[in-house]
């Protein structure tokens, strides 16, 4: 059986390309993580904080929910795909970037 047990992430993953518009430095934590395995595939879900100094000098922020799903090639687990979203405030119609639900 695989297991993985998670822990709160304290640097940007090596996955996450920067994105232009971001001033950097980008710090990133990982939470909520769950997965479901079944056979040589898995899905994992997990919720990333990204934090950053604006050009203005304050503090942002920006939460976004991740998915993969794995696929067990030859030995390895490899991202087959992924998706990124943010949550909708429906009453607005806008994002909203610091949803946990």
């Amino acid at each position: 059986m695989w297991q993985y047990k998670s822990r709160p992430r304290t640097s940007t993953p090596d996955c996450v390309t920067p994105i232009p518009f971001y001033p950097r430095p980008v710090h990133a934590t990982m939470s909520d993580l769950a997965f479901t395995v079944a056979g040589d595939i898995a899905y994992v879900h997990n919720i990333q904080d990204a934090y950053w100094t604006g050009k203005d000098g304050k503090q942002q922020e920006q939460v976004a929910h991740v998915s993969h799903v794995y696929c067990k090639q030859h030995g390895h687990w490899l991202i087959v795909q992924e998706h990124v979203s943010v949550p909708v405030d429906f009453t607005t119609m806008k994002p909203d970037l610091l949803s946990r639900l």
